[in-house]
């Protein structure tokens, strides 16, 4: 029987809806993508046989690029050693006034003192352009920087830190290979050797394009050795791309920008270095509301301090209406009623095909959202296997596909790039997400 697990991601997509088989008989399932059952040894680099990866053991490490963190993942198959590692970092990334690119929490460190200078949650600008509604979105959330366009994607201009007048622009797709070549540095330090293969997740609004630089941007500019792809099995997707996990503090910094302009007459959205201020503190403020029922938002910028309590009850109602957006999004994917299928009649029992519910991302620990959709399931809880947290939920799904069981993923891609012989079979493993 095949079975069906539910994947809400919320990180960075914030309303990500995906039905994927759970578990498929791979003697009946067709081929998935590449090395076809009973190909002669010649079709592979290392004469190895079908259900072994095209990768050395352990060589394989697992990337996800989030707005918030990113992670570097794998099973670890070395000398001595068969045991699972993670590797995070905030996804910061700073230019100083030498010059020099920072990456990390060095960069996010450095956003402190020249806020203009740093950046974060550009992965949703992949593959985006300068009219894209995720584009003009990120121009209210972002005030310190400029957007441009560049050979018909958008690109972010900075300040120089210390030359007067000179700009310096970067595409998302320059930033993610800072951000790609620290992960792989990361890994290689803890490991004490090279690594030559990744698996990458990547946003699933991505066109062939976006996959393919983004597959670049590890084989070339990241130092990893060769590229390919491999796409998990996917049965529905529902999504809505322009709405972000940002917008739950984007409504908290409304909320706490009419505060302060009625407390101490004064707009905090006309002074860019101190609205950024007050969206670290709101940013910190949601996060504690997980956990607690009330917090306070504390922001101290020129002679002016400001204060006020936010209680979790006043984040559930300023953001209601993202709530139910979500809520749409999951109704939609088990009953099958959303844009692009056929009308069908409601179903209630359609709920108890799906196996298992696994929210991804940071804003799924928000208890209104868990409650929600455990009220949706009829009491079933989401994430209720140990281990599975939402903020690992992708990179450790992609460490997965970096073990030699997962060939099965890796098929047809092998025959469109490089041949029916198979010659020069690829290490550098690509996959989408969410």
């Amino acid at each position: 029987m095949m079975g069906r697990r539910l994947l809400v991601s919320l990180l960075p997509l914030l309303m990500v809806v995906m039905v994927t088989a759970a578990a498929f008989d791979i003697s009946r399932a067709p081929p998935a993508f590449g090395v076809r059952r009973g190909a002669p040894k010649e079709y592979f680099e290392w004469r190895r046989p079908w259900g072994t990866a095209p990768f050395l053991l352990g060589s394989a490490a697992a990337i996800h690029l989030g707005n918030t963190s990113s992670c570097i993942a794998a099973y670890d198959f070395g000398p001595g050693s068969h045991e699972y590692y993670q590797l995070c970092m905030p996804s910061w990334v700073a230019v100083t006034d030498n010059d020099m690119v920072l990456s990390g929490e060095a960069a996010m460190n450095h956003a402190t003192v020249s806020p203009g200078t740093a950046i974060s949650g550009f992965t949703r600008l992949l593959d985006q352009r300068l009219k894209d509604d995720v584009v003009k979105s990120e121009m209210k959330l972002s005030p310190l920087y400029k957007f441009s366009e560049r050979e018909g994607r958008v690109a972010i201009q900075f300040n120089h830190p210390s030359r007067r007048g000179q700009v310096i622009e970067f595409s998302p797709l320059d930033l993610t290979v800072v951000l790609v070549s620290e992960l792989k540095h990361m890994a290689e330090a803890h490991l004490g050797r090279e690594l030559s293969a990744a698996v990458i997740a990547v946003p699933r609004h991505l066109n062939y394009n976006g996959r393919q630089d983004v597959v670049n941007v590890g084989r070339y500019d990241a130092g990893f050795r060769r590229a390919a792809k491999a796409i998990d099995r996917q049965i529905t997707l529902y999504h809505h791309h322009t709405e972000q996990g940002d917008d739950f503090t984007t409504r908290i910094v409304d909320y706490m920008a009419e505060l302060i302009k009625e407390k101490n007459q004064w707009d905090i959205r006309q002074d860019a270095e101190a609205l950024r201020r007050l969206r670290v503190a709101c940013e910190h403020a949601k996060k504690a509301l997980s956990d607690q029922e009330e917090t306070m938002v504390q922001i101290h910028v020129a002679d002016i301090e400001s204060s006020a309590p936010l209680t979790r009850a006043k984040l559930e109602e300023l953001n209601q209406d993202l709530l139910d957006r979500v809520m749409g999004l999951v109704d939609g994917a088990v009953m099958g009623t959303g844009s692009g299928w056929l009308p069908r009649p409601r179903d209630e029992s359609r709920t108890d095909m799906v196996d298992e519910i696994v929210l991804v991302g940071g804003s799924a620990r928000m208890p209104k959202l868990r409650q929600l959709i455990e009220d949706y399931f009829r009491g079933r809880r989401p994430n209720s296997r140990k281990g599975v947290e939402p903020e690992d939920a992708i990179v450790q799904g992609t460490a997965i596909l970096s073990r030699p069981k997962a060939a099965r993923y890796l098929e047809e891609c092998f025959d469109y790039l490089y041949g029916k012989d198979g010659r020069g079979l690829p290490s550098f493993v690509f996959r989408t997400s969410n």
